[in-house]
C-alpha cells in the first residue's frame, strides 16, 4: 500500500492498482494545508468522494 507519490488523478491511482497494490494512501495531496487552514470541509468531502469514485471505477474495470 503506497502512501507517497499517489496523486488524486485517475491515471495515478490506476497505475498503482495496475502495479498490483490493493490500497493507496493519500495525505496532503488529498487534504491540503490550505483546505484545513480554511476549514473548508465541504471541499474536502467533495474531493474524497471524487477519489472514492475513481477507485470504484477502477475496481469495476
Amino acid at each position: 500500500m503506497p502512501t507517497g507519490g499517489v496523486d488524486v488523478t485517475h491515471e495515478s491511482i490506476k497505475s498503482w492498482f495496475d502495479a498490483g497494490v490493493s490500497a493507496v494512501g493519500m495525505g496532503s495531496k488529498l487534504i491540503t494545508k490550505t483546505l484545513m487552514d480554511n476549514k473548508d470541509y465541504s471541499t474536502i468531502e467533495e474531493e474524497i468522494k471524487k477519489v472514492l469514485d475513481i477507485i470504484k471505477s477502477i475496481q469495476k474495470a
